[in-house]
């Protein structure tokens, strides 16, 4: 057991030194992450495009608080199905172990109910809490660490006015080295931004508003930039899509297939709705951002996101092929996805995909179904689908404990073939 426990932490040491090497040569974020011209926010002067819309400017703190904290999407981790909202315990499964949110509700014991305003900036903008432990990176600070302190403390505010929830997450689940927090020190020196959010003084208020609602708040690039062998997103290729909690987090920069083949006003209904015509319905992850934050920002907030998000840079993570509407296969697995699909979809979607209930049922044009590798129909087929749409709830029942993998695929393939 000793010489067990000597490599054990020979082991560690040896990713503490490999984290220091990487340290001096590993490509950090860049000082402006944004744009080409980042000011201090003081020195911006065309407005300040953090905080709330102006119609909130005058409200009450913990009022600010809620519309922050709905832009910054926090229910949707700090929750989980038949528990009350805040109140933690989702679990993150991770190629090393499983996270379990924590309790931000203002509970004494297990939520943040005895935090001081110090101690919640200090996890908010350095991933450190309350008792000095180190936070790991699932808990998106090095989005949250370019807000301002204003926003930070707003935040708080509105969470003190919650019902306290005393409940207690599980433990984190991680393997050796991992469960070492110790080690996410090194990784905030190489990855965290060192300062709050600065503004691109070459662009107006409304781009920086998109750009601190969708970087700081928001923290869209966490699900759609890849990642790194340490699992920081790589922020030489922002926003060039990944797969996120199972789904495809699409790359939002393709110059073919990303945002700025979109127009300003089909963005704006999709980020407001989750659902455009010819471009799709949300499902999954995005399905989630659009029902707990995404609908309750103020309009010219959205639109600036639309600014900020069809203005990224070019970033190419593949070719894409255009989509060809293809006749209906013969072969027998296909013949097999067109009779399920005929049975059992045609009643919500139609045969040719153009949808009966709502136009939410409309697949056609979807990007997911123009996909070589068509993981988000996959993944709506296997486990459905639930958006508050403007029209009221959306609702899709999942078919895993239904039909077949085989089933799945073949009725997958063959949206992929007909209705993309």
């Amino acid at each position: 057991m000793k010489i067990a426990a000597v490599l054990k932490w020979v082991g560690l040491l040896g990713v503490v030194a490999l984290l220091g090497a990487l340290a001096s040569i590993w490509p950090r974020p860049a000082p402006g992450l944004f744009g080409t011209q980042p000011v201090a926010l003081e020195k911006y002067l065309k407005g300040d495009p953090s905080g709330v819309p102006s119609a909130l400017k005058n409200s009450s703190l913990w009022v600010r608080g809620e519309y922050l904290t709905k832009a910054a999407d926090c229910i949707a981790c700090h929750s989980q199905t038949h528990h009350a909202g805040f109140s933690g315990g989702r679990a993150f499964k991770l190629p090393f172990g499983v996270i379990y949110s924590s309790n931000i509700t203002p509970d004494d014991e297990t939520g943040i109910g005895t935090w001081t305003d110090a101690e919640f900036l200090h996890a908010m903008h350095e991933g450190v809490g309350k008792h000095s432990q180190h936070l790991y990176p699932v808990f998106p600070y090095a989005s949250y660490a370019l807000l301002t302190d204003a926003d930070v403390l707003a935040i708080k505010a509105y969470l003190r006015t919650l019902a306290p929830i005393h409940y207690r997450p599980p433990p984190n689940e991680l393997t050796f080295p991992y469960n070492q927090r110790g080690l996410m020190a090194i990784w905030s020196q190489l990855y965290k931004p060192q300062h709050r959010f600065e503004p691109d003084k070459d662009h107006g208020l409304e781009w920086n508003r998109g750009a601190y609602l969708a970087e700081a708040l928001g923290h869209c690039g966490e699900c759609h930039t890849p990642r790194n062998v340490l699992q920081a997103v790589d922020t030489q290729r922002p926003y060039a899509g990944a797969v996120a909690d199972g789904w495809n987090a699409y790359n939002l920069a393709d110059p073919i297939t990303g945002l700025r083949s979109w127009s300003a006003e089909s963005l704006v209904q999709y980020l407001s709705t989750g659902h455009t015509p010819s471009r799709g319905t949300a499902s999954g992850p995005m399905a989630e951002v659009v029902e707990n934050s995404l609908r309750f920002l103020a309009a010219d907030d959205v639109a600036a996101m639309g600014i900020y998000l069809r203005g990224l840079q070019p970033m190419m993570a593949g070719i894409v092929a255009a989509p060809v509407l293809a006749p209906i296969p013969s072969n027998s697995y296909l013949t097999l996805g067109h009779q399920v699909f005929d049975e059992v979809c045609a009643s919500c979607h139609r045969i040719d995909g153009g949808g009966v209930q709502s136009e939410m049922a409309s697949i056609q044009g979807s990007r997911s179904c123009r996909e070589a590798v068509p993981l988000n129909v996959l993944q709506v087929i296997r486990l459905g689908s639930h958006l508050q749409g403007a029209q009221g709830a959306e609702v899709m029942p999942g078919f895993a404990k239904t039909y077949s993998e085989a089933q799945i695929a073949a009725v997958a393939a063959f949206v992929v073939g007909h209705c993309g």
